[in-house]
């Protein structure tokens, strides 16, 4: 049984040739729109039109779809970047903290503008594809690139659509550690607001001691996780 194995090649014309349910898996990213020019006659991410970029990007995700198995998992990285109106780069520039190459081509009525790609993609691919949508997961950068912009805040997260193509699939959840102080504090009650801000949601307090989290508590939508250095000539490798 091999290990790995590397196909190169248009992602849309390898994925016909994997027959249908094949793959348990599947962990990737695509070229965000506008970012980068890579030199290739039928690259996506340049495309006149955004929703020309969607409908290329939903052409894969289609064949990922009718590979995946039904106990499958989809986990889609998808980084943000702005409109540039009238100018010639592509974007303002990339929320995802990676070196940008100028464009000709810019997001057109967007000037400005924050695109929700990754947003915008995946409401077509529940809408359209049928895709099930478990969870928004914020990447947090803590080491992201400085931005230069004067008017917004700086960006430091990109953003991991977890996807499945059936209501039951293949899941492990992880765990994190919970502190001892949050447990009790937990367990204290809550304090109610209005009217009856003097009195405690003691059956809250009394129930929640019932529960119990040797292994820790489930893990989080927020993932704090370093980027990597990487020496050659590649802006968008995994940490």
């Amino acid at each position: 049984m091999k290990t790995c194995e590397i196909h190169c090649g248009d992602a849309a014309t390898i994925l016909k040739k994997f027959p249908d349910e094949s793959i348990d898996c599947i962990v990737t990213s695509p070229p965000y729109y506008g970012l980068r020019d890579y030199g290739k006659q039928e690259q996506i991410g340049l495309e006149k039109s955004f929703d020309e970029y969607l409908d290329k990007i939903l052409v894969v995700t289609a064949e990922l779809k009718r590979v995946l198995t039904p106990a499958g998992t989809l986990w889609w990285n998808h980084g943000d970047s702005y409109g540039a109106g009238n100018r010639k780069t592509g974007v303002e520039d990339s929320l995802s903290n990676k070196k940008r190459i100028s464009t000709k081509h810019r997001a057109q009525g967007f000037d400005k503008c924050l695109l929700m790609q990754p947003h915008r993609l995946a409401i077509r691919m529940i809408d359209e594809q049928g895709w099930i949508l478990r969870n928004e997961i914020i990447w947090h950068k803590p080491n992201c690139m400085p931005q230069s912009v004067r008017d917004r805040f700086t960006v430091d997260f990109e953003t991991i659509l977890f996807f499945t193509k059936s209501k039951k699939y293949w899941f492990e959840q992880q765990k994190e550690a919970l502190a001892n102080p949050n447990r009790k504090n937990f367990a204290s009650g809550n304090r109610t607001f209005g009217k009856n801000k003097d009195r405690n949601d003691n059956d809250l307090g009394e129930r929640s001691k019932n529960y119990s989290f040797p292994d820790g508590r489930n893990k989080r939508s927020v993932w704090k996780i370093s980027t990597k250095a990487f020496p050659e000539a590649h802006f968008a490798v995994y940490p």
